[in-house]
Formats: structure tokens, sequence, C-alpha cells
């Protein structure tokens, strides 16, 4: 028998409440044990006396020698400056992790060592952490607390990359209310283990001729050097890159680096980018912090994604604004054609604190790697700078003409303190700007979206912005259930607030109230979003965890079975079948069927949709090579989106306008390689046609039945306008009130009761699809009495036409006698 303190039950149910009713804010800085909160603490140093020890795995000893061998490799190849390595891929770092419960809290912690490492990172991929959850990282002692990430923290593309914690130990614990658990979605996907300081003077740090920016010669750059961040990429690699003002002016964070840094649609999750990284005084020890970060991005253009092609540019946009208190500062550019007459770089050599380059002299228009001049080639060469120098660390790092202006991005070169007369070669802005004139491969599209034609841009401080804060209730909700939001902003230059909200992640504005409710018809597992203006058009946004689920009822595939007007297109090598063995909902899938090299597993639906609120919805999930074999969904042959990679189920939303719509789910393989399953699953299918209901049918509307016989009562016939999943609800209206069986099925039964004469009994079924729609239908059920005959007589099996001329007689002697005494008398 286990016993337990009232103290011990107390702490439990306070740590329970809290983690449900805690605000929470984003992370995006370290914190102690002294600093942070009471309601913000690892539930294991709360249940320090009583916690099980932390399952831990050791990283490997690395071989420094021949890291430092491949890094001069990279460095001759152009890849970004690498600080760490993963440790060997393959292990399954989640299951070294345990679960235990204390109280109304689930834990789950994992502990990571190396006797050598500077650092570790990590990576987690197909993350939800629903309401409550807190997320830490921390080493040993608590002196560096990283966390809590919350429900603020999901990110649409599912990942959570984390910044550097310098320890030689970090413990992950998750702490979540038993009553979410089920919901909670993580996977330890990277463990990345530095073996280069990135604070500290380490190996092959930055020469001695760099220009600190806290030195003097920087003044007339200060706006600028607070708009430039070093960044990781996928926790190994540092580049440098630089925040951009747009022409909309609406402070969109886009990120301007190289190409050949290796930031794609498969990596674009992974960046973490450090702001204001800097040594305090000049040309003094290096004393940088890095607990000022942002992590995560989505993948806008790019030249290239590995190696120096074209003019070597990749833009992505952040996945949140940088915090307010980090002070960033939107750079101005200039995409004229024109070499500038001097310029000056800002970046981060070999991964170290901020420095600055200057150039006085002319810049010349060459190809990368060349000293031949064109002005229709794709970069500016700096012949040697003057004042500074670049290094690894530096690629992606803007350069600047004398009006302040970004006009490229380094691509590389020769330059060091060891080759102060070597040269540097920056990819032209001019070139990135229309690149190949695919809107995934310039610049333009992004930041000019209105096609202006403005050929330059001054650089801008971000607006004092609102504060944003969401409650919603409830946070789980069925399907057709109806949930409430509401926003409250403070703060910013004030005024009236207005809002715009996104329920489900699909970009578009589904309420301007503070208030809304929505009603979700369709399954939905991810964050509600709302954005709030002050009188000015300065912005903040806030977001909450969502989940919703439906019944018992499978809505997708119903009755197991593919349904009848889904084809295979004649264009696709194989289809989709049935799968048992992995579902969103219920339990059917449909899977894609295997396939060769550049095939193709589709299968598609054609539909009518009749307004304006119609959609499509689905939950979906992925096996593949990342970035190379992909599940593409199209509507009418126009592709939506694409995943890859090892993607637990998620769901999608997409509304649809009126007409006749082809939707396809396509699996589709490149020539190379296979990894995973090399499949993917699609399920919970839900289309709406707004205002169509289902139609209520029963196979009879009247049935007469003797006393104590069975009843039937059966709507099996009745039908949802989209072939959808029903709930039926039987209910008895009038009549002498019997027990009805399986009334919430589309056949109730009962039997009837005993009567003392025919009795009509009235019943309603109420049939009601996915998305809260119902229809009724009626049936009447007349129970004889078995005591009388068919002529409305009693008397024990009756004595026909006799008994009524029997009788008769009787009454007519009667009559006799009765005279007769009359007479008599």
């Amino acid at each position: 028998m286990h016993f337990t303190s009232v103290k011990a039950v107390l702490v439990a149910s306070l740590v329970g409440f809290a983690l449900l009713h805690a605000p929470y804010s984003r992370a995006t800085s370290f914190t102690t044990l002294e600093k942070i909160s009471t309601d913000n603490l690892p539930a294991s140093r709360v249940y320090k006396q009583s916690i099980q020890q932390t399952p831990s795995i050791a990283a490997a000893k690395l071989d420094i020698a021949a890291l430092s061998k491949e890094d001069k490799s990279q460095e001759n190849d152009a890849l970004p400056y690498r600080f760490a390595v993963p440790l060997a891929s393959g292990a399954d770092f989640t299951k070294i992790g345990k679960w235990e419960v204390m109280g109304d809290t689930a834990i789950w912690r994992m502990k990571v060592t190396s006797k050598d490492a500077q650092s570790f990172n990590f990576g987690l991929k197909n993350v939800f952490l629903p309401k409550g959850t807190k997320l830490f990282f921390y080493n040993d002692d608590y002196s560096l607390i990283l966390g809590p990430y919350t429900e603020k923290d999901n990110k649409s593309h599912g990942e959570l990359w984390t910044p550097v914690i310098e320890s030689k130990n970090v413990t992950i614990e998750i702490n979540v209310p038993v009553i979410m658990q089920s919901y909670l979605k993580f996977e330890i996907a990277q463990i990345n283990q530095g073996y280069r300081g990135i604070k500290s003077a380490q190996i092959a740090k930055s020469g001695s001729c760099n220009n600190d920016v806290a030195c003097s010669e920087a003044d007339a750059w200060r706006d600028e050097i607070r708009s430039v961040a070093r960044y990781s990429i996928s926790g190994t690699g540092l580049c440098s890159g630089t925040l951009m003002n747009n022409i909309e002016g609406d402070f969109k964070p886009y990120f301007l680096s190289a190409g050949h840094c290796g930031v794609s649609t498969s990596t674009d999750a992974s960046l973490v980018l450090y702001w204001n990284y800097e040594t305090t005084v000049c040309q003094a020890t290096p004393n940088g912090q890095l607990n000022q970060f942002s992590n995560g991005s989505t993948f806008r253009a790019a030249s290239s994604v590995s190696g120096v092609v074209g003019s070597d540019f990749v833009i992505v946009e952040l996945d949140a604004v940088p915090d307010s208190a980090f002070n960033v500062y939107w750079a101005g550019w200039d995409n004229s054609s024109a070499a500038p007459s001097s310029a000056v770089g800002i970046h981060h050599p070999s991964g170290d604190e901020k420095r600055i380059s200057f150039d006085n002299d002319p810049l010349t228009i060459t190809n990368y790697g060349e000293s031949a001049e064109n002005p229709a080639f794709t970069h500016l060469r700096v012949g040697a700078w003057d004042d500074g120098t670049t290094e690894g660390g530096s690629s992606g790092s803007g350069i600047w003409n004398s009006a302040h202006h970004l006009v490229g991005t380094l691509s590389g070169g020769t330059a060091s303190c060891l080759n102060p007369t070597d040269p540097d070669w920056y990819g032209r802005l001019s070139v990135h700007w229309t690149g190949d004139g695919s809107a995934d491969g310039q610049v333009k599209v992004w930041l000019d979206p209105d096609n202006t034609g403005a050929t330059t841009l001054d650089g801008s401080n971000m607006c004092t912005s609102p504060t944003v804060m969401i409650t919603s209730s409830p946070a789980t909700a069925q399907i057709g259930q109806q949930i409430v939001f509401s926003a409250n902003a403070s703060g910013g230059a004030g005024g009236t607030y207005t809002y715009a909200w996104d329920f489900n992640g699909d970009g578009v504005i589904d309420s301007t109230d503070s208030t809304p409710s929505y009603r979700y018809n369709y399954f939905h597992q991810g964050v509600v979003k709302v954005t709030a203006y002050d009188s000015t058009n300065c912005s903040d946004s806030d977001s909450v965890a969502i989940v919703v689920n439906n019944s018992d009822i499978e809505i997708f595939p119903v009755n197991a079975e593919v349904p009848a007007d889904w084809r295979v297109p004649s264009s696709a090598n194989a289809g989709w079948v049935l799968e048992s063995s992995s579902a969103f909902e219920g339990s059917y899938s449909l899977k894609s069927e295997s396939i060769a090299k550049n095939q193709s597993a589709s299968i598609e639906v054609t539909r009518n949709f009749q307004n304006n609120e119609s959609f499509v919805s689905f939950a979906y999930r992925v096996s593949s090579e990342a970035g190379y074999d992909k599940l593409k969904f199209y509507i009418d042959n126009v592709e939506q989106d694409a995943w890859s990679g090892n993607l637990a189920w998620r769901t999608r939303y997409y509304p649809l306008t009126p007409g006749n719509h082809t939707l396809r789910w396509s699996y589709e393989k490149d020539g190379t390689f296979s990894v995973g399953s090399d499949m993917a699953w699609i399920d919970g299918v839900i289309f709406s046609k707004s205002n169509e209901v289902p139609v209520a049918s029963v196979v009879a509307t009247t049935i007469d039945v003797a006393e104590g016989g069975n009843v039937s009562l059966d709507a099996s016939p009745s039908s949802g306008a989209n072939g959808d999943a029903l709930a039926f609800s039987w209910e008895q209206t009038s009549g002498l009130t019997v027990a009805l069986t399986n009334n919430n099925t589309s056949v109730a039964t009962f039997t009837a009761p005993n009567v003392t004469s025919n009795t009509v009994l009235a019943f309603t079924v109420t049939v009601t699809d996915p998305s809260g729609r119902s229809d009724t239908a009626n049936i009447s059920v007349t129970v004889n009495d078995t005591s009388v005959d068919n002529n409305g007589s009693s008397g024990g099996g009756g004595g026909g036409s006799f008994g009524i001329m029997l009788l008769a007689m009787l009454f007519l002697l009667s009559r006799g006698r009765k005279r007769q005494i009359r007479i008599d008398g």
C-alpha cells in the first residue's frame, strides 16, 4: 500500500491548477531557479522528494581532430560554419524518457550527458502542446532553465528547435495535466552535441582584425547593427542574416540570408536566431550573451538551397516578430543595379559576437569567385577590406551602401585576418529581386508584394505594439460544438483596438469581434490566433491550443469502405486502400499503395459545393524522405500543400468557392532514395455543403402490433448530404411510456405494453451530421388490446353471430315475462 501526505495532495492539486490556469508567454530567453515564478517551476522540482530518478543517455566521445579536418573541407565547399554534430541517428530518444504521475500532473523526463560537450541543443518534431502543458530544458543545478514552452509555442509546422544550452548535462521535462495527456504530441527528433564553444574562445574562432560593433567606428550604423542576427540551421551550422523592411510597412519579419547556408522547406523550421549577440566593450574580452532568441520560420524563396548558385539568396518569414525587448530594426534596401562606391558589412565571423567591416573603395560587378566585370553578373566583389574582414559564419550577412541601404548578401571569399587583401563576393539584391521569376525564386514578391516598382526603401524601427491575450472555453470540444473566445488588448498607442481571428490556420480572417464564438464542424488540432491592432495599426498576436474531436462514430471512411464516388485518376500509377493499423479517428484510414521511383499513388473525388462557407478538412500523416517524397493535396489540379518527412497525424482545413471541385490526394516519389514507411495516410475527411441538411427517413411511418409484441423503429434509410456518418436519437413524444433500447442508433426497439384498449404511441427520430445539421422523421405505433375482438366485443375468444342472436332472444323473453305479469296483476 502506498501512503501520501496531506501536503503532497495539496501540492499536487496546486500544480495541476497552475498548469491549466497560469498565464503563459512564449519562451524567448533563459532564466534561473531564483528568477522563475513559482507557477512556472518544473514539477520535478516541486516533487523533488518523491520523484523517480531521471532516465539518461550519455553522448559518445567525439573525435575532435577528425571533426576539425571535416570543418576545413566544409569551409572550402562554402558550407555553414559547423559547431555541433547530432548524436547517433536511429536512436528513438523519445522512448528513453519515462512518464510518472504526481497528483493531477503527468511528468515526462529524459537527461543527456557528455564529458566533452561544450553545449547541447534539441530539435523536436510533431509537437502539439495542449492547454496546460509546460516544456522545460535545464541543467543539473537549475542555473540555466529554458522555458516553459507552452501552448503559445505551437507552430503550424509542428517543430520546436532550442537555442544552445551551454552545459554538459541537460534534462528535458514535460508537465501536462492528466486530463490533457492524450492530446500531447512530441518527438525528440535530434540531439546535437556542441564541440565548438560559441561564446568563449574555443577552436578556430574569429581573427583579431575584426571590429566589434561596440567600437566607435560603428556608431553611424547602430540601426543597421540591430537588424543583423546570427542563426543556427538544424542545430549544427551557423550563418548570419538580416531582418528586412518591406513596402507594406507592416513589419512582417522577413529575414534575408544566403542560399548556400542550406535553409529550405525541410530545414526552415529549425532556424534559431540570436539577437544582439555583441561584446559590450570595444575589443575587450568577448562577453556576448545568448539570452535573446527567436525560433522557427517558413521558407519563402531562394536561388538555391545547396551551394552558391546564381545570386545565392534565401528569404524566410520568421514564425513571430522578435520580442519588443530585443529592440530590433528592419533594414532598408536598394535593388538598383548600380555598384556602390563604398560598403559596410555587418556579420558574425565564426559565429562570434557581431562585427563590422568597411571597404572605402568602389565595388565591382562579377560572378562569384571571379574578377571579370560585367553589369549583368550576379555578385558584388569587395576587392579588399580596408578595416575588418569576414570569415566562416559571416555567410548570408548583408552589405550596405553609403545611404544605409542593403545591396547584397555574402556568399563567400578568401578574405580573413591572415589574408587581409583577399576579396569577398556578395550576391546582388538587384539579381535576388526578380530571381527566376517564380514566387519561390525571387525577393520582390515578398518585399514589394504590390509591385510598386520602388527601387529603395529606408529602414525602420518597430512601432510600440499593444499586448493581446486570448482566453477560450472549452479547450477541447466535439465536432459541432461551439467554442467561445475572448481577446483583451492593452498598451501600444491605445484608442480603439481592432481584431483579426484565424480559427483554423488557413490564413483567412474568420472574425473581427473581440469576443467571437466559432462552431467547428470538422476535426481540428492546432492553434487559434488573434492579431490586435491599435489606433496606429501597430499589432500584436496571441494564440491558444484547441482540440476538436468526434464521438465514437467513425466519420471517414464510413462502413470501412472507400466511398463509391472516389476514384484513382488515370495519371496515377496506383491508388489508395483501407488501413486499420493507423487511424486518426475511428478504426480505419486510407493509405497510399506502394509505388516505385518517379511514380505516384493518387485518389480523388469531385463534389458540388454550394456557397462561400463550404470547405474540405482532413487529417494526414506522412512517412517519407524529407524534402523529396511528398504527400500533395490538389484542388482542381492546383497544388495547395505538400508534406514530407516523418509527420504524425495533423489536421488541415481549406475553404472552397461555390461550384464543382475535384480534390486529389497524391503521394509522389522522386527518383532517389526511400525513407521510413514510404507512404502517406488520410483520415477524418469532411466535406461541407453549407445549408444542406441530412434527410431523416424511416422504413415505415405506421406500425400495428399486439400488446407484448416486439417493435423495431428503423431509420436506417436516412442519409447525409455528403455521405456523412449520422448520429441518431429516438424519443417518444406521446402515448403510454415505453423503454426504448438502442435509442442512439438507427434502429431502436421496445416491447409493446399491455393496454385496456387500442392505444397509439408516437416516436420521433433526429438524425444529425458531423456539422451539427439535423432532420427528423416520425413513426406512429398502434398497440392493439388482445382482450377485444376485431368487432370490438369482449369474452374470451368471442361467440360470433350466434352469441349475438342468443342475447337478442333472451332480451325478448325478458320483455315478454314482464308484460304478462302486468296483465295478471
